[in-house]
């Protein structure tokens, strides 16, 4: 058992040695050509062309898409157009057959005659309510109000 844990402990210790020294090999590699100006000035000229490149394709992509969005609306804008004008057409029509129906004009008489009659009993006990206080109410308040003085 403790031979096959060290050989698994072995093993470990050589594949993070071999990891170790292709980490320093790529961090001298990376040394070496970041310490050549030519090679950056390569590596600068590169990341530029493809941002570029990239810049340029984002650009087309939403040039493209806008058009596309520009025609499909154009093409849906005289069918929205027309399905709006006749809907309003419609309702107007409509609107104007309730009005003039004598039904619609008799519920409209019939409404402001119980509107007329609720309003005035409302203003009757409102009135009713607002009765100045009896004697009585009066004897109470003030009782109240010196027993509140105790």
């Amino acid at each position: 058992m403790f031979a096959n844990l060290s050989g698994n402990l072995e093993a470990a210790r050589q594949k993070a040695m071999a990891s170790a020294a292709m980490a320093r090999e790529h961090a001298t590699g990376l040394g070496a050509i970041a310490a050549n100006p030519a090679n950056m000035q390569a590596i600068r000229a590169r990341t530029t062309q493809n941002l570029g490149t990239l810049r340029n394709n984002a650009a087309l992509g939403l040039t493209s898409a806008k058009s596309f969005a520009g025609q499909q609306l154009s093409k849906l804008a005289p069918a929205v157009d027309n399905t709006l004008s006749s809907l309003k057409t419609t309702v107007l029509t409509l609107v104007g057959n309730i009005r003039d129906s004598p039904t619609l004009q008799s519920v409209l008489a019939k409404w402001n005659e119980l509107d007329a009659a609720v309003r005035a009993q409302l203003n009757n006990e409102i009135q009713a309510a607002n009765v100045p206080y009896t004697k009585a109410g009066r004897k109470r308040t003030r009782r109240h109000k010196r027993k509140g003085r105790k």
